[in-house]
């Protein structure tokens, strides 16, 4: 979004390209702040989220093709809820409520489960009322030992997702990888540091 509102693009829109470039491959003016975004349903053909509402100029992705129907049941409300929790049950993680806060938001409880001994815990917040350094959509997670029926919550992860036999989170800019034996987590490892990361300007080539 650029807030535009007169301009080609409408003010907004959705976009796709090919990563790590910003450079679009096919782009959906939208017009406002209400749906957008959408998800991969095979390596070429994707739903696009509120696409039929989406007016204006539109250029389409070659070879990919789009649809509006969603494949699978729709998240809540029409903002990034909406995709964002489709694309977790889509990547494994059970949905088992969503509920008010008692702060005036809600919040939705994820699980997905690692191993025997130990599963992921993932409560996507929705509220006005979040810490500094979050927006009005942010995630915390706990690691919960099944054995002992136990949780260890990690406020400072930001993100946080099973991969295989091993947890791997996002901190402070930090990208960390561990694997979690009965008594807890083991051998933890410092992944990716984008801290050091500075923006670049390339062309890209498509």
């Amino acid at each position: 979004m650029n807030g535009r509102w007169k301009s080609e693009m409408l003010g907004s829109w959705t976009a796709v390209s090919k990563a790590p470039y910003v450079k679009v491959l096919g782009l959906w003016p939208k017009g406002d702040c209400w749906h957008g975004g959408g998800l991969f349903i095979t390596n070429d053909t994707f739903w696009l989220n509120g696409g039929s509402c989406a007016r204006g100029i539109t250029w389409e992705a070659p070879g990919l093709a789009h649809q509006y129907e969603c494949p699978w049941p729709r998240g809540p409300g029409y903002e990034c809820p909406a995709v964002y929790y489709v694309r977790l049950q889509r990547d494994g993680w059970t949905l088992h409520d969503r509920r008010p806060d008692g702060r005036g938001g809600r919040v939705a409880h994820f699980s997905r489960r690692i191993d025997e001994h130990w599963s992921l815990h993932k409560y996507a917040h929705e509220t006005v009322d979040h810490p500094v350094g979050r927006g009005c959509y942010f995630d915390e997670h706990m690691k919960y030992n099944e054995s002992r029926q136990e949780g260890t919550v990690h406020s400072e992860w930001e993100w946080a997702d099973v991969d295989g036999q091993r947890i791997v989170w996002a901190s402070q800019g930090v990208l960390f990888s561990g694997h979690l034996a009965r008594n807890g987590m083991a051998d933890t490892r410092q992944l990716f540091d984008a801290r050091t990361v500075t923006y670049e300007r390339i062309q890209a080539p498509y």
